[in-house]
């Protein structure tokens, strides 16, 4: 019997059988935003990638490689469907992405056509999209303004902007104060996130 390790977003392990449904150690709300009779939006949380990341570790005391797995959300939605905890019981086409790092509307088709349709719009950068961030600090030089480039990948797997404009990523952006409404911060905390421990 195949067994995987599955690293969690909370970087707990726990072995799964391939018979066996997975027993997650917690539960992550995937709350519905809208749906249809073609497509389903979510809340995407933060902190959790779109597909399941493989990363192969070695063992210390053995030689065996062993093959984590930290599950993607749509192997969560799958799961919660599995565990009849997830509204919709069909199957999921994905549309688009979201990062890890980033929160936000996530959607899928529920059939094969709507999902070509729709992520041909998105290939041909036919659909708007629109990112919040908010921020303790006021921005330094610009308010508002673009910016433009190509993506490409690092020595370690990250994205950088490029200043070439082949098939360029494009953002304009906008900045705005909370009028007066300012988070609760905790000094203690940011110091101690600052001094790196």
């Amino acid at each position: 019997m195949k067994k995987a390790r599955v690293k969690t977003k909370f970087k707990e392990i726990f072995e799964v059988n391939d018979k066996d449904k997975r027993e997650l150690p917690f539960h992550i709300n995937i709350p519905i935003l809208y749906e249809d009779e073609n497509i389903l939006a979510i809340c995407k949380p933060p902190n959790i990638s779109y597909h399941n990341d493989k990363k192969s570790t070695k063992n210390i005391n053995i030689d065996d490689e062993e093959e984590e797995e930290e599950m993607g959300i749509l192997s969560y939605i799958r799961h919660l469907q599995s565990c009849n905890s997830f509204r919709y019981k069909g199957r999921l086409y994905g549309i688009h992405r979201l990062d890890k790092v980033t929160s936000g509307i996530l959607l899928f088709a529920k059939n094969s056509q709507t999902a070509g349709l729709i992520s041909a719009k998105f290939r041909n950068k036919e659909v708007t999209k629109y990112y919040v961030a908010v921020s303790y600090s006021k921005p330094k030089k610009k308010k508002q303004g673009w910016i433009k480039g190509d993506m490409e990948r690092t020595r370690r797997s990250m994205w950088k902007l490029t200043k070439s404009m082949k098939d360029p990523a494009i953002t304009r952006f906008y900045t705005a104060g909370l009028g007066g409404l300012y988070p609760i911060r905790d000094k203690k905390k940011d110091q101690e996130e600052e001094e790196g421990c």
